[in-house]
C-alpha cells in the first residue's frame, strides 16, 4: 500500500499522491516497478524525495489512492470509502456502488503474462435486503465472473465466477475474502488482459459487491527481486532525499529471475525568476480599481503575493499569475511589495512607491428639469475632495457633455468656495438645446492628480408649437372661417387656441378659445388676427396677421318702357366701375344678360320682375329686383268725323285722348284735304319727340292758322307700321 505524503510550504499547500506505477504495455517486461518523487519540479538544490517499488507481480492495485489508477477502466463511477464496511486490511477499496446497473465491470489493459503466475484479489458480495448501496446479489445471474482476453478483448474466456449465496453459492461470498487463480495456460501470453463482471441486476440500487489488493502475474521468492537507481544510486531504498541542480533524469531498475524493468521519472528544475511590477491606470485613484501586472524574466508563475502596505505580510495570495485588481479606498503614498513564487518554491520580490490621489465627489443639478426650446437650463456643478497630509491635489476643470455623446462641449474652472486640506468648488453654467428631445448630460471634475468624478442628470425639452393659420378675405355680412395649422412634435399636443380679433374702424375686439373659429365681424374693414398656441407642457408660439371684410356693393337700375314690350334697362350700382353684371330678366333665377345697359323686348306686354346681380373685383355681391313696366303695341285709332271749332270738348283732333298711346308708339303723318283735293293741313309725329301736348291737333285750321270753312273735309292717316286710314270730317262753326 503507497502513502500519501503532504508537504507544506510557507506560502501554499499541497497535496502529493503516489499513483501506482503505469500499466506495463502489451510486450513490456514480466513485472511491477514504480518510480515516484514528492515533487517533479523544483529550484535548485530544494530537497525531493525519491520512492522505490518493485516486485515480481505483472500488476498490482490495492486502490488506497481512492482512484482506479493507470490501466484500469469501468462502465460506473466506483466508490472508495468503504460505504459497507472495511476490507480486509482497513484501507480504501473499490465497491461498485449504486450509481449504474448491471452490467458492470472493472477492465484492465493488456499485461505481458508470458511467465504465468496467478490473479489475486480480496472480494465481499453485498448481504441480500440491505439498503443500498449495500444490497447483495441474489440471483444466479447476478454473480461476477473474473474472465480473461487474448484478442484485445474480442472475445473472453471465464476463469471463475462467483455464485451469489442466496443464488446456492457459498455463505462466505457475504464476507471480505482472498481468493487466487492460477492463470490458465491460454491466458500466459504477451498480451493478456483481465475483468471483473457482473453480467445482471435487478437496478443500481441492487446487487452490489467490492474488490481490493488486485495482483497479476508470477509471485517470486524473497530477495530474488533486485531494486537500485541507475545513474549511480545504488540498492535503492523505499525512500531517500536528493538535492538536484539541474534538471535530473532517474531510472529505477528493477532485476528478476525472470526479466529487468525499469522505470523513469524527471525532475524539472527551475531558474529563480526575475520579477517585475507595473500598474495600470497612472494616475491611481482611491477607491477605484487598480490592475497590479505581475510578470518574471524566466520560468513559470505559480503564485504571486502582495504586501499592499509595507508591513511585511503578504495580504494577497493569487494562485494564477498575470493581472491582478485590487481597490485602496484611502488617498495617500503606499509602497507595494510583489513577490513571486514559482513551480517548485523559487522565490523573488519586487516594490515600488505608489500614490493614490483623493477622488472628488461631484453632485450635477439642474434648473428646471423640463424647459421649452429656446429657453436655457441653469446647470450646477458642486464637487468637494479631502487631501491627506502627504498629498496637495486640488479641482483642476470642469466639463460638461450636455449630449452624453462622449464629446465634450464645455469647460470651466470653477470657482472656489473652501480652501485646503478640504476643497470645495463650484461651477455655474446654461444651455439652450436647438431640439426637442430628451437629454442626459454627462458631467465630471477631474483633479489635478487625475482623479475624476462624474454626475448624470437628466433634462426634457419640449417642442414649441409652431403657430400658424389659413383664412381668406371675405364680403361684410359673411363669416370669416380661421382654419388652425399649427404644428407640433408629437407625442406633444396643442392644449390650448387663444385667438384674438380687433380693428380700431369699426371699433371691434373678439377672442375665441376653439381650434378653428368662424366669425362674423361688424363691418367691413382690416382686422388684425393673433393667434398663441400653447403645448400641454406650457410652450407658447404665436402667429399674427390679418384678414379684411370687404365692403358690399349696391346694385340698381333704370328702366324706360317703350312701346311693343320694349324696355331701355341700365344699371345704377356703385361703385361705378369693376362690377360684373348678371340679370335675370324672366325671374327664373339664370342669368340672361352681362351688360351694364341694354334694349330688352319683353316676350310679352305683362310687367316683369327684373334682378340685376352685380360682382365687385372682391367677389362680393349685391342685387336689387324691379318691376319693370312692359307696355305692348296700340290699336288704330277711331278717328272722329264730327268737329265744332267753338266746342270746348269737341274742338280738335287730340289723339292723346281718342286713340292713347298712339302718339308714343306711332310715327305717323295727318293730311286734312277739301272736296276739291286740296291739302289744307298736315301734322307730324315722331316716336323720338311725341306730341304728347297737342301742339300739332288739327282743330279746323288750316296750316298757316286760318279758320277753315265749315263743312266736310278729307284726312288720310299713314303710319309707320302700315297705317293708311282715309275718312271724313265735318267741321262745324
Amino acid at each position: 500500500m503507497k502513502t500519501s505524503i503532504r508537504i507544506f510550504s510557507l506560502f501554499f499547500l499541497s497535496l502529493f499522491v503516489f499513483q501506482q506505477s503505469q500499466a506495463q504495455s502489451c510486450g513490456d517486461c514480466i513485472g511491477f516497478v514504480n518510480a515516484t518523487a514528492s515533487t517533479t519540479l523544483i529550484c535548485a538544490g530544494q530537497a525531493v524525495t525519491i520512492f522505490a517499488e518493485g516486485d515480481g507481480y505483472a500488476y498490482a492495485n490495492n486502490f488506497n489512492t481512492q482512484t482506479l489508477g493507470t490501466g484500469w477502466t469501468t462502465n460506473l463511477t466506483p466508490m472508495f470509502n468503504n460505504p459497507c464496511g472495511p476490507g480486509l486490511d482497513g484501507s480504501p477499496h473499490l465497491w461498485m456502488g449504486s450509481s449504474t446497473a448491471a452490467p458492470r465491470l472493472l477492465e484492465t489493459v493488456d499485461f505481458n503474462m508470458s511467465g504465468g503466475g496467478n490473479v489475486s484479489f480480496d472480494l465481499c458480495m453485498a448481504i441480500q435486503g440491505n439498503a443500498s448501496p449495500c444490497e447483495g446479489p441474489d440471483l444466479a445471474t447476478e454473480g461476477v465472473y473474473i474472465d480473461f482476453s487474448t484478442d484485445g478483448g474480442a472475445t473472453w474466456t471465464n476463469i471463475f465466477y462467483f455464485l451469489p449465496p442466496n443464488a446456492g453459492g457459498p455463505a462466505a461470498y457475504n464476507s471480505w475474502a482472498n481468493y487466487s487463480f492460477p492463470l490458465p495456460p491460454e491466458a500466459q501470453t504477451p498480451c493478456t488482459r483481465f475483468r471483473w463482471y457482473q453480467g445482471g441486476s435487478s437496478g443500481n440500487a441492487y446487487d452490489h459487491w467490492g474488490l481490493d489488493n488486485i495482483q497479476i502475474g508470477p509471485a517470486l521468492p524473497p530477495g530474488s527481486v533486485l531494486l537500485f537507481w541507475e545513474n549511480n544510486l545504488q540498492n535503492a531504498l523505499p525512500s531517500e532525499v536528493i538535492y538536484p541542480q539541474s534538471d535530473t533524469m532517474l531510472v529505477l531498475v528493477m532485476q528478476t529471475p525472470i526479466d529487468t524493468c525499469r522505470d523513469t521519472i524527471f525532475i524539472t528544475v527551475s531558474e529563480p525568476p526575475v520579477p517585475l511590477l507595473t500598474f495600470q491606470p497612472n494616475p491611481v485613484c482611491a477607491g477605484l480599481p487598480v490592475n497590479f501586472i505581475a510578470s518574471g524574466s524566466s520560468g513559470t508563475i505559480g503564485q504571486v503575493n502582495y504586501d499592499l502596505d509595507n508591513n511585511g505580510t503578504y495580504d494577497y495570495f493569487i494562485n494564477a499569475p498575470g493581472d491582478t485588481v485590487f481597490s485602496i479606498l484611502i488617498p495617500g503614498v503606499y509602497t507595494i511589495k510583489m513577490q513571486i513564487v514559482a513551480p517548485g518554491g523559487c522565490e523573488a520580490s519586487d516594490f515600488f512607491n505608489l500614490t493614490v490621489n483623493p477622488r472628488p465627489t461631484l453632485d450635477l443639478t439642474a434648473s428646471p428639469l423640463s424647459v421649452c426650446l429656446g429657453d436655457a437650463i441653469f446647470l450646477r456643478d458642486s464637487t468637494s475632495l479631502i487631501n491627506p497630509p502627504s498629498l496637495n491635489t486640488n479641482i483642476d476643470f470642469f466639463t460638461w457633455d450636455f449630449e452624453n455623446d462622449l464629446i465634450i462641449d464645455s469647460v470651466s474652472p470653477g470657482s472656489s468656495i473652501t480652501g485646503p486640506p478640504i476643497i470645495r468648488k463650484e461651477s455655474v453654467i446654461s444651455h439652450i438645446y436647438q431640439t426637442p428631445g430628451t437629454y442626459e448630460i454627462l458631467s465630471s471634475v477631474v483633479t489635478t492628480g487625475g482623479c475624476v468624478a462624474f454626475d448624470s442628470i437628466t433634462v426634457v425639452v419640449h417642442d414649441l408649437p409652431r403657430a400658424g393659420y389659413t383664412t381668406a378675405n371675405v364680403c361684410d355680412g359673411t363669416n370669416v372661417e380661421f382654419t388652425d395649422t399649427t404644428q407640433i412634435t408629437a407625442p406633444e399636443i396643442i392644449s390650448d387656441y387663444a385667438w384674438s380679433f380687433a380693428s380700431s374702424s369699426p371699433v371691434y375686439a373678439g377672442s375665441s378659445d376653439v381650434q378653428n373659429p368662424s366669425m362674423l365681424f361688424p363691418g367691413y374693414g382690416t382686422y388684425s388676427v393673433q393667434l398663441i398656441t400653447t403645448s400641454n407642457f406650457g410652450c407658447v408660439d404665436t402667429a399674427e396677421g390679418f384678414v379684411t371684410v370687404h365692403k358690399n356693393p349696391k346694385s340698381d337700375f333704370i328702366f324706360v318702357t317703350q312701346c311693343f314690350q320694349t324696355n331701355i334697362l341700365q344699371q345704377t350700382a356703385t361703385p361705378p366701375t369693376g362690377l360684373t353684371y348678371q340679370w335675370d330678366l324672366d325671374n327664373d333665377g339664370t342669368p340672361d344678360e352681362s351688360l351694364p345697359g341694354f334694349t330688352y323686348v319683353f316676350p310679352d306686354s305683362s310687367d316683369q320682375l327684373v334682378t340685376l346681380t352685380v360682382i365687385d373685383t372682391n367677389n362680393c355681391v349685391a342685387d336689387t329686383t324691379i318691376l319693370v313696366d312692359v307696355k305692348g303695341g296700340v290699336d288704330n285709332p277711331i278717328m272722329p268725323n264730327v268737329l265744332s271749332i267753338s266746342s270746348s270738348i269737341n274742338n280738335r283732333f287730340d289723339f292723346t285722348v281718342f286713340a292713347p298711346g298712339f302718339n308714343e308708339c306711332i310715327d305717323y303723318t295727318l293730311y286734312i284735304y277739301n272736296r276739291w283735293g286740296y291739302k289744307v293741313y298736315e301734322a307730324i309725329n315722331n316716336t323720338s319727340n311725341p306730341d304728347m301736348s297737342c301742339n300739332q291737333c288739327f282743330t279746323g285750321k288750316n296750316a298757316s292758322g286760318g279758320a277753315l270753312i265749315p263743312g266736310t273735309y278729307f284726312y288720310v292717316l299713314k303710319g309707320s307700321t302700315d297705317i293708311e286710314l282715309k275718312g271724313t270730317v265735318t267741321v262745324f262753326d
